[in-house]
């Protein structure tokens, strides 16, 4: 019998994508009304979805060791340090370019 329940809650949603929606909810980028719109989701799906990981204010939990939290929190921190690490780079860049004109004879 379970095997037969296992087969029958099969995802019709592709790999990645409830992970990819709870994410969205979780980092509070967008509500969960907005993204059942933008997606062929329910709103009441992606509540249940987001149940685990949305605290009772509303607010989100900090990031967890399991699965979906780990991962976002994850995937967070490099967009953040990617980003940093383009800003650093603009200002060395920048530092170089005052450096150059300093050196030159007026």
């Amino acid at each position: 019998m379970n095997r037969l329940k296992e087969n029958w809650m099969i995802s019709a949603y592709p790999p990645g994508f409830r992970e990819c929606a709870v994410m969205l909810i979780r980092g509070g980028e967008i509500s969960i009304r907005q993204l059942a719109r933008a997606l062929p989701v329910s709103e009441t799906t992606l509540r249940r979805w987001a149940a685990p990981v949305v605290g009772e204010g509303g607010g989100c939990r900090q990031a967890s060791a399991s699965g979906v939290g780990a991962e976002a929190e994850v995937l967070r921190l490099r967009r953040e340090v990617e980003a940093l690490r383009r800003e650093r780079d603009g200002m060395r860049v920048a530092v170089a370019n005052l450096v150059r004109e300093a050196d030159r004879p007026i």
